[in-house]
């Protein structure tokens, strides 16, 4: 039994931890989303505290003299500011009035002000300074207001619904298989169901965080080796508490449950990203 757990322990690892390339996968994102905009032409840009980003860096006058008519005053205004305030604005600039939405998915600044043009009456109005720590942060702002009030938007009840569909997926597939494994004991359904609940709720707490600091790439590289760990603590309660059943019954029933939940899981928090 300890050899046969070893080996699938290998195989699994071996399956599933490969090199990535560095600039492979989703990079972070600024999402914000405009409130009461304007039907007219606004323009918003993210002011960085640092020179280069990635494959940004700081424009210079050259490079405004060379945009368009109708987009060089927004170039000019952010630049100045930018200047005045010891701020960087790298050549990253977005008209939002279309869907009033901006999104800088590429390397986006780690720390930045948000800077709105109006096009009409020229005003510049700028956030302060934010932080970003979320590897997808989201926020909305309200145009109405004569000052950049920035909320964070932290998308909690994504989260937790896409964890309430997990839990409650896992469980009932694990009893199903359960019974038709010949684990039919009402105390081994309890056993299955309380220590769902415990490895669930271990498992998605540091999904979760994992996931806010780092996107949708740790459900792909992380989530295994998390994954492999609740097999390994479900297979050993289920061990000590299914004495009547053969150990190999045991081990087959937790890897096939497992494995069908492993791959709901990842099928959940993939269409949970899309919202």
């Amino acid at each position: 039994m300890k050899k046969l757990l070893i080996l699938f322990t290998v195989l699994f690892l071996s399956l599933t931890c490969r090199p990535v390339s560095a600039d492979m996968g989703p990079k972070p994102s600024v999402n914000i989303t405009f409130e009461n905009a304007p039907d007219h032409p606004y323009y918003v840009t993210l002011l960085g505290t640092d020179e280069f980003i990635g494959p940004w860096s700081a424009i210079s006058p050259e490079q405004i003299d060379s945009q368009a008519d109708d987009i060089r005053p927004a170039y000019v205004a952010f630049y100045e500011y930018a200047q005045a305030t010891g701020l960087y604005f790298c050549d990253f600039v977005r008209e939002c009035s279309d869907d009033n939405e901006f999104k800088w998915g590429y390397y986006p600044p780690s720390s930045f002000c948000i800077a709105v043009y109006d096009s009409v009456d020229g005003t510049l109005r700028v956030s302060d300074v934010i932080e970003r720590e979320a590897f997808d942060s989201y926020y909305t702002i309200d145009l109405s207001a004569s000052e950049l009030t920035v909320v964070e938007d932290y998308h909690i009840t994504r989260y937790v619904i896409s964890f309430l569909i997990r839990m409650v997926a896992t469980i009932l597939i694990e009893l199903l298989l359960a019974w038709l494994f010949g684990y039919r004991m009402k105390k081994e359904a309890r056993m299955i169901i309380f220590t769902n609940i415990l490895t669930q709720f271990l498992l998605n707490g540091i999904m979760l965080l994992l996931d806010y600091y780092s996107g949708l790439m740790v459900w792909l590289f992380v989530y295994p080796a998390m994954e492999l760990a609740v097999f390994i603590i479900e297979l050993a309660v289920y061990l000590i508490n299914f004495k009547r059943h053969k150990k190999l019954k045991t081990f087959f029933y937790t890897l096939i449950a497992n494995g069908i939940t492993f791959l709901l899981g990842l099928y959940i928090a993939v269409v949970a990203s899309a919202f």
